[in-house]
Parts: C-alpha cells; structure tokens; sequence
C-alpha cells in the first residue's frame, strides 16, 4: 500500500493522517533539540507578530526569548486544541502585556499607542507604493491597524486571529472588508485595477 503524502496549512507535509508537525511537536515536548528544531518554524511568525506590538526594537528580542522559555516549559501541556502557531502567538501575547504592565509600572509612563508602533507595510513592491500604502495605513484607526499587522505581518487567518482576539472570525472577515474599502478610497483605483 502506497503511502498518502499531503501537506497541511504550514507547509509540513502529512504522511498517512500524521502531520511531520505534530511528529515534531511530540518529539519537542521531550527533546530540546526537537523543540529547537520546531521553532526555527516559527521564529520569523514571532518576531513579525511582536514587531506589530512594541515600539521599542531593543526590547523584541527579549520578548521572543521569553516567548520561547515559556513556549519549551509549556510545550508538554499543548493539546492540539488550536494550531501550534495560534498557541505560540498567544504566548508572545501574554509576554507583550506582561512588558507593558512592567514597563508601566516601573516608569509611570502611558502605555504606548498604535500611533508609536513602527509603520512597516511589507505587503507591497517599491518604495513609493509602499510609502502610499503606510500613509494610507497610517490613517486607518488603532484596531484597523492592528488587524492590518495581524494578517500581513504576522501572517495569521481569521480564525487564528479570531482565536486570539476572542473576535468572530465573521466580524473580522466583514472589518477587513470595510478596511479594504478605505484603503481603496485612500489609493486611488490605480492600486486596486
């Protein structure tokens, strides 16, 4: 009998219903070279998603090793009851509020504003559509931002967001919908042929 290879949403490949992600998840919650293994996977998703929440780039790299810490005590407890990306993101998520209640704890400053967070838009070709497009992001509220960042830089569905946020993944579909609109209002047709 011929083994069936598929491959899942990540990109690893499925051989006979067991995923080469879930193998590496099991072989990860006993092995640190496994877990090592398995999160270089995930490293670039983790500094993308953090980068969207801190404005202060000296403090990221803290935040993904802290992130990872916790992700290799925690693995053993990781049931598969969401994605293992969805799991690590909520990780990074409380290690993002963690650094902002210390950070406002400690020096009495205001916790930062989307405003503060840096204005990346990868998602287009050339520097001056990509310019267009960050000021046209840039004019898009706080929670429209953040949606904007969470789908293009972190590279996360709606139902993975929806499971971070506690949003329905209906409203976010029909948030990014308005969100597309404005954006188009913002380009121009010249953007949207």
């Amino acid at each position: 009998m011929k083994a069936e290879i598929t491959g899942d949403a990540d990109g690893f490949l499925v051989k006979d219903g067991i995923g080469e992600k879930e193998s590496l998840i099991e072989k990860a919650k006993e092995d640190k070279k496994a877990f090592e293994s398995l999160m270089k996977d995930y490293v670039k998703v983790l500094y993308n998603y953090i980068y969207t929440r801190i404005p202060n780039s000296s403090d990221i790299e803290d935040i993904i090793q802290e992130t990872l810490l916790s992700a290799w005590k925690g693995i053993g407890a990781f049931n598969y009851s969401s994605s293992f990306k969805t799991w690590l993101l909520g990780i990074a998520n409380n290690k993002i509020n963690d650094y902002f209640r210390t950070r406002y704890r400690h020096s009495n400053e205001n916790l930062a504003t989307f405003e503060d967070y840096p204005d990346e838009a990868d998602f287009t070709e050339g520097s001056d559509k990509k310019s267009d497009v960050s000021r046209a992001v840039s004019m898009l509220n706080p929670g429209e931002k953040e949606l904007i960042h969470l789908i293009f830089n972190a590279g996360l569905n709606y139902s993975e967001i929806s499971t971070l946020t506690g949003i329905p993944p209906g409203t976010i579909k029909s948030r990014m919908s308005a969100i597309k609109e404005k954006l188009k209002k913002y380009l121009g047709e010249d953007y949207y042929g």
